[in-house]
């Protein structure tokens, strides 16, 4: 089997606060179907694409992203990278603020 034709499907994973933040948000159409467009763009890849994707200076020892969901809110979440330096599991941490 041909490596380019191995696809891995990455783990996703939502913190309770995403959750709470989430279920506030349920209501508002507009705002999670941006979201869904913003973590299948992060399924795609993690550090480009829509919603201006910023690594967060301040988290050294982390890889924390954020991308505008809209002028007020970011999504932010927490990239694991393994040995490859690919993306093996995300971390949904907050879908209401900016950071």
């Amino acid at each position: 089997m041909k490596l380019s034709n191995l696809t891995i499907k990455m783990q996703v994973k939502w913190t309770k606060q995403a959750i709470k933040e989430y279920k506030l948000l349920k209501n508002n159409q507009r705002i999670i179907n941006k979201l869904k467009t913003l973590i299948s763009s992060i399924e795609a890849n993690y550090n480009n694409g829509i919603g201006k994707p910023e690594r967060l200076k301040w988290y050294k020892e982390r890889t924390i992203y954020s991308r505008r969901i809209d002028e007020k809110n970011r999504i932010l979440y927490e990239v694991f990278l393994d040995d490859n330096n690919l993306c093996k599991k995300v971390h949904i941490l907050q879908v209401i603020g900016h950071y």
